[in-house]
């Protein structure tokens, strides 16, 4: 009795332990389940459960919500739910369900399901199968996540990078992003087409951008880099680079330097150009002025050459045969005189004033094709000469001139150029200006000779001047022009209306 007593206290104490593990167990399970109910209410994703034997398909309230069902709307049957999934996805989500029961592959999908009311939604579905101790699924397990805003925006980049690749194919330019070792990355295949090396052998710094520099051009390069970091760290550079095929291409490097907030170099964004053509073209235009210039320049002394030769010719010839009519005609004169004979004197005499004009024209024109007193005295007496001239024939007009050069001091070939620069611009004063007052400067500074010729008159518009084809003005400021710069120099006028004009010619020597 008192054994069976005992074993049944033991008994009951046994009991009593596993009721109370029962209630901790149970205790347990209650606030992992409330957990977990609180975890699946708060969660963004649905859950679903399905009961592979009975087929049927459980989906949480937050899942139901997510689809546009109300509780009491939802068929809980898993054929239901397939038959929703979009016509394009419905075997590729099946076909990922039985990889995951039958081959134990993850399934992770992501696929389009049409809503409650008709509209379709992006949905991305995990699970997890269980399984019975056959090995047999019974049940499988998972969350779905509403991804309509994400895909919509990979939607929108992917078409904002398409739109982005076509710009980039379609510009005359290569985007890189640099690096101050000179390492280069491309997002653009037209770097091949124009260097020979593909962007992957410059991404992966292969192959530098400075290895394609030509050595004369990379010295310049780096010191307009080092310039635009000192700066407002934008630079516009063009150099040289020789490609894979050992061709020379000129390139227009455009760029900003990104630095980080200590100042320190992170990386650059710039664009290449290939100016390989405009180069060849800039060159041939060069080229082409150079030999206009050339020919120009000899146009112009062929010009003065001539002007001289006329003038010779017409002061030996014509100049010289007039004078002798006119010593002729006043020889007769006076014999005539001596034999009284005063019936044709009179008509002689009237030759005398007619020939003796004719005479000072030719002078006059002889004077305005080439002075003799340039080649005689040089262009100080030329100047002082023609100062003196303007002054008698332009009695309202006042010249003033300081000069502060040696007739030694002027080249040769300058001495022309100033005299035809000088005779243009007094002419142009005395026709439109209406100034009273002309000032001219002729003076030697350091290693240039400059000339000024100022006047206080009314002044004009220049554009209108020089693009007005019917001015003799413009004709006459291009003129000038032309002789300053194709005799080495610059040219440059200033004027506005009611404040007289400033014309300046500069040589170096």
């Amino acid at each position: 009795m008192k054994e069976r007593t005992a074993e049944l206290v033991m008994a009951n104490e046994q009991l009593k332990r596993e009721i109370e593990e029962r209630k901790g167990i149970e205790a347990a399970l209650r606030v992992s389940k409330e957990r977990f109910d609180l975890a699946v209410r708060g969660s963004k994703d649905g859950l679903w459960d399905w009961h592979i034997t009975t087929n049927r398909f459980y989906a949480s309230r937050r899942l139901r919500e997510l689809l546009g069902y109300q509780d009491s709307e939802f068929s809980e049957s898993f054929g239901t739910w397939a038959s929703n999934l979009h016509p394009g996805d419905y075997n590729r989500v099946l076909d990922a369900l039985h990889n995951h029961l039958e081959k134990g592959k993850i399934y992770d999908v992501e696929y389009l399901y049409r809503n409650r009311v008709d509209q379709y939604r992006w949905h991305h579905s995990r699970g997890q199968a269980i399984y019975d101790k056959e090995g047999m699924p019974i049940r499988m397990v998972g969350f779905i996540s509403d991804i309509t805003e994400r895909k919509q925006g990979e939607e929108a980049l992917r078409k904002s990078e398409e739109k982005y690749r076509l710009l980039l194919n379609n510009l005359p330019s290569i985007v890189y992003r640099g690096f101050k070792d000179w390492a280069v990355e491309f997002v653009d295949d037209k770097i091949e087409l124009l260097t020979g090396f593909n962007k992957e052998e410059f991404n992966s710094k292969r192959i530098k951008w400075s290895d394609l520099i030509i050595k004369e051009d990379l010295e310049t390069a780096r010191y307009s880099f080092l310039r635009a970091l000192r700066t407002d760290k934008s630079y516009v550079r063009e150099y040289r680079i020789k490609t894979k095929a050992g061709e020379v291409h000129w390139m227009q490097d455009r760029g900003h330097i990104l630095c980080d907030k200590n100042g320190q170099i992170e990386y650059v964004s710039g664009v290449f150009f290939d100016i390989n053509e405009s180069k060849r073209t800039e060159e041939a235009l060069q080229k082409s002025e150079k030999e206009l210039r050339i020919l120009s320049s000899q146009l112009l002394s062929a010009e003065e050459a001539e002007r001289k030769r006329i003038a010779r010719e017409l002061h030996d010839g014509i100049g010289q045969a007039l004078s002798a009519i006119k010593f002729s005609v006043e020889n007769t004169l006076e014999e005539l005189r001596k034999e009284a004979v005063y019936s044709k004197i009179e008509s002689l005499e009237s030759i005398i004033p007619l020939t003796q004009k004719t005479i000072e024209e030719v002078r006059r024109i002889v004077r305005d094709l080439r002075p003799s007193i340039l080649d005689d005295l040089g262009i100080l007496a030329t100047i002082a000469w023609f100062c003196r001239e303007f002054e008698s024939i332009y009695s309202t007009i006042r010249v003033e001139k300081e000069i502060t050069v040696k007739e030694y001091e002027i080249p040769a070939m300058l001495k022309t150029v100033i005299y035809r620069i000088m005779q243009e611009a007094f002419n142009n004063a005395a026709k439109y200006s209406q100034a009273d007052l002309v000032r001219l400067y002729l003076k030697k500074t350091g290693d240039k000779i400059e000339l000024s010729i100022k006047d206080n008159g009314q002044g004009f518009n220049i554009e209108e001047a020089v693009y007005d084809k019917n001015s003799m003005r413009g004709f006459g400021l291009a003129s000038m022009r032309e002789r300053a710069e194709l005799s080495g120099g610059s040219f440059t006028i200033k004027s506005a209306m009611g404040a007289g004009t400033n014309i300046q010619a500069i040589w170096p020597v």
